[in-house]
């Protein structure tokens, strides 16, 4: 029987892996239950996939695998799993910085991207117009 620790931050991480992967896999999470598969079917349907998805993404990856865990419990072959949500951690985690510098970066190319492709014709910009950018998603944290 797997089992993970979690914060309530991170089960709400958590749940939305669990809501992608029933979006991605829908014959294989929790096959059996039709009102959940139609539930998830309608939230497909009303465009949910991508924003969930960004959410997974930028979701740190330590959360992740605590996911990957418990996964096959949602499925015909898993064992049982359970999820412990602690308020505070007795062993308290590090802030993964890791994650929220490598969400920055993200953000920022995307933006530059976007910028590129939308004002620039897909020409490099200028030096001036990139610390814009890197200032606006960093005041945006």
């Amino acid at each position: 029987m797997a089992g993970i620790t979690v914060t309530p931050d991170e089960f709400a991480d958590i749940v939305i892996a669990f809501v992608l992967d029933a979006m991605t896999k829908p014959d294989l999470i929790l096959p059996n239950n039709v009102e959940f598969g139609y539930i998830i079917h309608k939230m497909q349907g009303g465009g949910l996939r991508a924003p969930l998805l960004s959410y997974y993404l930028d979701t740190s990856s330590i959360t992740r695998g605590k996911y990957k865990m418990i996964q096959k419990s949602f499925t015909e072959q898993g064992d049982r799993s359970s999820i412990v949500i602690s308020k505070s951690s007795n062993d308290k985690m590090p802030d993964d910085e890791k994650s929220t510098i490598k969400h920055i970066v993200k953000q920022t190319l995307r933006t530059i991207k976007a910028h590129k492709m939308r004002k620039n014709n897909g020409m490099p910009l200028n030096e001036e117009t990139v610390d814009k950018i890197i200032d606006k998603v960093l005041e945006s944290k």
